[in-house]
């Protein structure tokens, strides 16, 4: 019989936190356990916590920590041998768990499996995520290149995902150094050893449009360090440096808009422009009194269903 653990990393979600866990609890497939780790939450998300004991829910409360950290600890406490991740403020189909558990029988010799999910822009706006795929193979499948299939959005996306606890353990946990992008690099880490089982089936909404949400923090040393461990693989997986060269372009960008000309020029060097499209090498030649109100003005629009219709 498989058996799922379900870890939910929660810090500060109360307003989220009972539809994620609402969701949890309305799997079709019955055999899981769900632990959430309350990672020294200061709103009501504990007191909302609690109110799920009765369901079965197991609670774990650390001093803040990261979601790393509170992610290995739930994973630490797992008593089943394959886990599912969710964070506090994404959504579940009800048939997120039996699509696994699917994805796992056809595919019982593999590690690590996951779902395709949509990405919730604002209130109004959810679009499919898009990865370079054959579209119309709607079987679930091995996928063995990972960073070729991730150069439009992640094929992996955290709350999607499931995975052998004990692959995990082997594979050293998430790296707790990083404050962001802690889950990209365990996935790359599992990427360059194992295929990745992909189950076309959309099980999962990511709220890309939280405004609190830890990825919209600016951690950008932090991604600078991530998107520059991983050159001794590079040299040897081309599909990884092209996927990097993406992650890397973002940051450059970014951290030229916030006027950070010391890392742009750092994660800049790291890039093989020749890699870059012309709109891309135009935006990263552009001054900064031009680049910082483009910036914004884009994380508006990115909010306003139109404008996705025009660039996804």
């Amino acid at each position: 019989m498989l058996k799922f653990s379900v870890v939910i990393p929660v810090y500060n979600k109360a307003e989220f936190l009972e539809n994620t866990l609402d969701s949890v609890f309305s799997q079709t497939y019955p055999h899981f356990e769900v632990i959430a780790v309350n990672d020294g939450s200061t709103d009501r998300s504990l007191r909302i916590l609690e109110r799920y004991k009765s369901k079965g829910l197991r609670i774990i409360n650390q001093a803040n920590k990261g979601a790393s950290v509170a992610r290995n600890n739930g994973i630490d406490h797992a008593q089943n041998a394959y886990i599912a991740l969710i964070d506090a403020d994404d959504i579940w189909s009800a048939n997120h768990l039996e699509e696994h558990a699917n994805s796992i029988k056809r595919f019982p010799d593999q590690v690590i499996y996951t779902n395709h999910y949509s990405i919730k822009w604002s209130s109004n706006t959810i679009k499919p995520a898009e990865f370079n795929l054959n579209e119309t193979d709607q079987s679930i499948r091995c996928i063995s290149n990972y960073f070729e299939a991730s150069l439009k959005d992640n094929l992996i996306w955290t709350s999607a995902v499931c995975f052998k606890r004990s692959t995990f353990n082997n594979l050293g946990h998430f790296n707790s150094i990083y404050k962001t992008g802690q889950d990209l690099d365990l996935w790359i880490r599992f990427a360059l050893e194992f295929p990745i089982v992909y189950n076309p089936n959309t099980t999962m909404i990511y709220h890309k449009g939280i405004i609190n949400s830890l990825s919209k923090n600016e951690y950008n040393e932090v991604r600078y360090q991530l998107f520059s461990s991983y050159l001794k693989e590079e040299h040897q997986n081309k599909d990884l440096s092209l996927y990097l060269d993406q992650k890397r372009y973002g940051l450059a960008l970014r951290t030229k808009a916030k006027d950070n000309i010391k890392l742009f020029k750092k994660t800049l060097l790291l890039i093989d422009t020749d890699r870059l499209s012309f709109k891309q090498k135009f935006l990263l030649n552009l001054p900064v009194f031009i680049l910082n109100p483009l910036h914004k003005l884009r994380d508006f629009l990115m909010q306003k269903e139109w404008f996705l219709k025009l660039t996804r």
